[in-house]
């Protein structure tokens, strides 16, 4: 068979359609992607049986009207990196694929597709779109707050569900929590949820760049994203998610706004004297300000700091919690300021975006070290 396409896309396509290619070390048909050409289409897929990635590309000029074959990425994808061509030519036969450009000829091994492992999902129970930006923002979030305990597994996948008219999210590791969300009337009457592994994070989010919307789909086993030429399917975590909407104070009588960019400017100086072993940070609230204080108790050092604040609302309390904590929760804040929202300094420390309810972010107290 004989294959002409576009140098570029098809580098695209076996770099991302090729991204889990040699992942799984046991089977070693899984070094290779699939590539199936259908008509003018063609498409890559890679998968290491837990997660499955498809790259379509458009514009293919093929000699027969099915073809299928196995290739390693890794052959042909520094090759093509280097060629100015704007079109290449595959000739393919039952163990070789001959690449041809204007300067000459690469040759690699072909496996036959059959040998490819099924990667088809099971019958979809449910289907929605929803902003990809939003998505986006939301699967990189979760890289950090995710707990990574096997003892644990649905902590270690975020939580993507509908209720309400309302699509939200949340991930935690019991100790700093992540959740966002928002309405749309496309929403109406569809009920469902999904922990969404966090192997597929980085994966999924690198298919959303440049769309406005992504198609999600669901069933018994799996959870895809769909773009128009991309799709990420990754086997769902199975187990109940913590009812994370039920732990957060229903009021906080104290509410204290900052500045943002004081605020981690602060933390991040906090970070440099924590205690290595326990990383705690003492935060003490009053009308006058925030104050910060940590020390290390091997090497008997310490840091002070102090944060003015926009408002206060309350009485003061000084609470301890993990300075690594409050650096991941103040990066994911978009807004110039943020609130605290406190009850006791044994509760949970709210914080959530100024005039931006949706998001909502907290971490939990520690006690404090004598």
């Amino acid at each position: 068979m004989n294959i002409k396409v576009n140098r570029k896309t098809l580098l695209d396509a076996l770099r991302f359609g090729g991204m889990v290619a040699g992942k799984c070390k046991t089977i070693p048909i899984l070094d290779y992607c699939k590539v199936v050409v259908k008509g003018d289409k063609m498409i890559v897929t890679s998968t290491d049986t837990e997660t499955t990635i498809a790259k379509k590309v458009e514009g293919v000029v093929c000699d027969v009207d099915n073809a299928e074959f196995c290739i390693v990425p890794s052959d042909v994808i520094p090759t093509l990196a280097t060629l100015r061509d704007e079109e290449v030519a595959l000739e393919v036969n039952e163990s070789v694929c001959t690449l041809i450009h204007a300067r000459g000829t690469a040759k690699v091994v072909v496996l036959p597709a059959i040998d490819f492992p099924a990667t088809a999902s099971g019958e979809t129970k449910t289907t929605f779109s929803m902003d990809a930006t939003k998505l986006r923002s939301w699967l990189d979030a979760a890289k950090s707050f995710v707990a990574n305990d096997p003892l644990r597994p649905a902590l270690t996948g975020m939580y993507l569900a509908i209720e309400g008219g309302e699509v939200w999210c949340a991930s935690s590791d019991s100790h700093k929590l992540y959740m966002d969300g928002y309405k749309d009337i496309a929403f109406e009457g569809i009920e469902t949820n999904v922990i969404v592994p966090n192997k597929v994070f980085g994966y999924a989010s690198s298919i959303l760049d440049g769309y406005a919307s992504v198609t999600v789909q669901i069933d018994d086993s799996n959870v895809s994203f769909v773009v128009s030429d991309a799709k990420i399917s990754a086997r769902r975590i199975v187990g109940a998610y913590p009812k994370v909407r039920q732990i957060l104070p229903k009021q906080n009588p104290i509410n204290v706004e900052v500045n943002t960019a004081d605020l981690a400017s602060s933390i991040s100086r906090m970070k440099l004297f924590a205690d290595k072993v326990s990383n705690q940070v003492v935060m003490t609230f009053s009308t006058d300000g925030i104050k910060l204080t940590c020390c290390d108790l091997m090497s008997n050092k310490s840091c002070e700091d102090f944060c003015d604040v926009l408002a206060y609302d309350g009485g003061n309390i000084e609470i301890c919690t993990k300075a690594e904590n409050l650096e991941a929760i103040v990066s994911r804040v978009d807004s110039e300021t943020l609130m605290f929202g406190m009850s006791e300094k044994n509760r949970p420390i709210v914080i959530y975006e100024a005039y931006n309810q949706n998001k909502v972010l907290f971490t939990m107290p520690l006690a404090k070290a004598k």
